[in-house]
C-alpha cells in the first residue's frame, strides 16, 4: 500500500500557500484511504499467516508464517506520510535526509535483532525500526505545519471499521470450525503441531 499519488499535486499547492487546514484535510483523506485497505489486510495476514503458507506451500515451510506476519506489519508504514510534504515541496535534500536518517537506526535494529533472535529477529528489528523512524519523522514534518501527529492519526483512522475488520477473521475461523468447512484450517494447524 502507498499513499495516493494524487495527494502530492494537491498538497503542493496547499504547502506553497501555507494553508494548514487544507494540508490537514488532504493528509487525513489520503491516510484514511490507505488505512481502509492496509489495516484490514494487515489483520488478515497476521491472523491467517499459517494457513496462507500452508495452502501455498506445504507444512515444511510453516516457520515462514512468522516472517509473513512480521512483514505484514509493513502495511502500517503506509499510514505514516513522513516524506510526503517534502515531496510536495519538491525538497530533494529533505527527502534524502529522511532516507539517510531512516537507514542507520533500521540497520542497527536489524543487526541487534539478528543477534538476539536470528533471522526472525533481524526482520522484526528492520520492520519495527522502519515504523518507529517513519513515525518520528512524520511527527516532525507535521509539526512544521502545526499538526499534532497523535491527534491526526486518531482522527484519520476509522476505528469502528477497522475493529470490525480485525474481528472478521476471528469470526470466520470460529464459524468455519463449528461447521465442516473448518477441517482444512484445523488440518493445517494440526500438521504444524506434529512437525
Amino acid at each position: 500500500c502507498a499513499l495516493p499519488i494524487w495527494v502530492i499535486s494537491d498538497l503542493a499547492f496547499s504547502v506553497a500557500a501555507n494553508n494548514q487546514s487544507e494540508i490537514f484535510r488532504l493528509l487525513k483523506s489520503a491516510v484514511r484511504q490507505v488505512a481502509d485497505v492496509a489495516i484490514p489486510v494487515t489483520f488478515f495476514l497476521c491472523f491467517y499467516s499459517r494457513e496462507i503458507i500452508g495452502l501455498l506451500f506445504d507444512s515444511r515451510f510453516a516457520g515462514a508464517s512468522t516472517f509473513l506476519m512480521i512483514f505484514s506489519l509493513l502495511n502500517l508504514a503506509a499510514l505514516l506520510p513522513s516524506d510526503l510534504i517534502a515531496r510536495a515541496e519538491g525538497n530533494s535534500k529533505r527527502i534524502l535526509l529522511f532516507s539517510a536518517t531512516s537507514c542507520l537506526p533500521v540497520c542497527v535494529l536489524v543487526v541487534f535483532g539478528f543477534h538476539v533472535a536470528s533471522a526472525a529477529g533481524a526482520v522484526a528489528g528492520g520492520v519495527f525500526g522502519l515504523l518507529f523512524v517513519k513515525g518520528i519523522l512524520t511527527a516532525f514534518e507535521m509539526k512544521r505545519f502545526g499538526i499534532f501527529f497523535p491527534s491526526f492519526i486518531l482522527s484519520a483512522v476509522d476505528y469502528k471499521f477497522h475493529l470490525t475488520a480485525a474481528a472478521l477473521p476471528v469470526l470466520i475461523d470460529a464459524v468455519s470450525s463449528l461447521s465442516g468447512a473448518g477441517k482444512r484450517v484445523s488440518f493445517i494447524r494440526s500438521e504444524e503441531h506434529t512437525s
